[in-house]
């Protein structure tokens, strides 16, 4: 009999408002993803709607939707780096990191490995030490920014009403210690390929249950269009397969000898090129 993983909080916090918070998250970033306005407001991939996902991953008042206002926050019992007083400045200039990365894989949107790529970068950047932006909810956050990003990449799920979140909003037990190992392994190397086999992993098992589920609706493909969905889910699928032969281990480094190995380190958010110059 399968266990079910059991939902990681954090102290203080109660089970099922974190679960209602991720379902309210995960409705948001769905109706975003498939082009849908919400309350009256069609979202695009920037700062302000980092900040619209972390008003509905918490529910503390004076915190959801809200930079922190002090410098006591800790990640992973290491303080943050930078002063509070420029999260304000910084989300700005992550915001349009963001457009420019979303920009680019509509541009590409056959590139799973893209994908994968700016959804950790994404990720990572949000959790990292020097930027940290929320007095907490910043975890959840990421993932549901990460999620957006993938969902992105899944229209045909989306087209036939299979699109979900291919990472758990919301931590659970039976992937937390390959999660923060990964997360730890970036810390220390400044590269992003430990979280984006973690990503790959996630999305393929994602993948494989959507299609199980579509089998079980279409037993067998008849019109092109099913033809044409089985083929590009199997096509996705073996990419992502290819890649974690060739990539990270379980956070750890691990150089395959056919040559496709490659490095994606982590990204500078804050870059001076973000900067909007004022032509007044």
């Amino acid at each position: 009999m399968e266990v079910s993983p059991k939902i990681q909080i954090d102290q203080g916090e109660e089970k099922r408002l974190v679960l209602f918070c991720g379902q309210r998250a995960s409705s948001f970033i769905k109706d975003v993803v498939s082009g849908k306005t919400v309350d009256g407001k069609k979202y695009r991939f920037d700062a302000e709607f980092v900040m619209e996902i972390h008003d509905r991953v918490s529910l503390a008042p004076g915190v959801k939707g809200l930079l922190r206002q002090t410098d006591s926050t800790t990640v992973g019992g290491e303080p943050v780096i930078g002063s509070y007083e420029q999260l304000l400045f910084k989300m700005s200039l992550f915001g349009r990191w963001l457009q420019e990365q979303i920009g680019e894989l509509k541009e590409n949107p056959e590139d799973l490995l893209l994908a994968i790529k700016i959804a950790a970068a994404a990720h990572y950047g949000l959790v990292q030490r020097q930027f940290h932006p929320f007095d907490n909810g910043n975890g959840r956050t990421a993932r549901a920014l990460m999620n957006a990003i993938l969902m992105s990449q899944s229209y045909e799920l989306t087209a036939h009403g299979l699109a979900i979140p291919p990472i758990p909003i919301v931590r659970t037990d039976k992937d937390e210690g390959h999660y923060i190992r990964c997360l730890r392994a970036v810390d220390k190397t400044r590269v992003l390929n430990p979280l984006m086999s973690f990503i790959a992993q996630k999305w393929l098992e994602s993948l494989e249950e959507r299609m199980q589920k579509i089998k079980t609706q279409i037993k067998k493909p008849k019109t092109k269009a099913d033809q044409l969905l089985f083929a590009k889910l199997e096509s996705r699928q073996q990419l992502l397969r290819d890649f974690l032969k060739t990539d990270f281990n379980n956070g750890e480094s691990k150089q395959n000898g056919n040559g496709n190995y490659k490095v994606y380190p982590v990204p500078d958010y804050f870059a001076l090129k973000y900067i909007k110059v004022s032509n007044a």
